[in-house]
C-alpha cells in the first residue's frame, strides 16, 4: 500500500463514516447502550464493519474484519506520516473513538 493509495482509502472511509445516516446510526447506539458494554461494541463494530466493506473490497482487503485488520497492517507503514496521522484522527472523531485514548 503506498503512502496515496493509504491517503485515498483514508479519505473514503472518510466519506463513508461522514454519511448523515451512519452518524445518527451511531448516535442512536451512544444514546441507547452504556458504552464500553459488551453489546455496545458489538453493534459498534458491526456498524463500521457495514461501512468499511464496499472501501475495503474497492482496495483489495477481504470484506471482513480480518480484512480490517489486514488493512490496518498495511497502513501503518505510515503512521509517522503527517497526513496519514491528520487522517487517521479525522476517522476517530468521527467514529467518536478520541474517548477511549483519552
Amino acid at each position: 500500500l503506498t503512502l496515496q493509495e493509504a491517503l485515498k482509502l483514508q479519505r473514503e472511509l472518510r466519506e463513508q463514516f461522514g454519511r448523515d445516516d451512519f452518524q445518527d446510526r451511531l448516535d442512536e447506539l451512544e444514546r441507547t447502550l452504556p458504552k464500553g458494554s459488551a453489546r455496545f461494541v458489538r453493534e459498534r463494530n458491526a456498524l463500521f464493519l457495514e461501512a468499511q466493506i464496499p472501501v475495503l473490497e474497492k482496495h483489495g482487503f477481504e470484506g471482513s474484519q480480518r480484512g480490517v485488520m489486514h488493512m490496518l497492517k498495511a497502513g501503518a507503514r505510515w503512521n509517522g506520516d503527517p497526513d496519514y496521522q491528520r487522517n487517521r484522527d479525522r476517522l476517530n472523531d468521527l467514529l467518536g473513538l478520541g474517548w477511549e485514548t483519552s
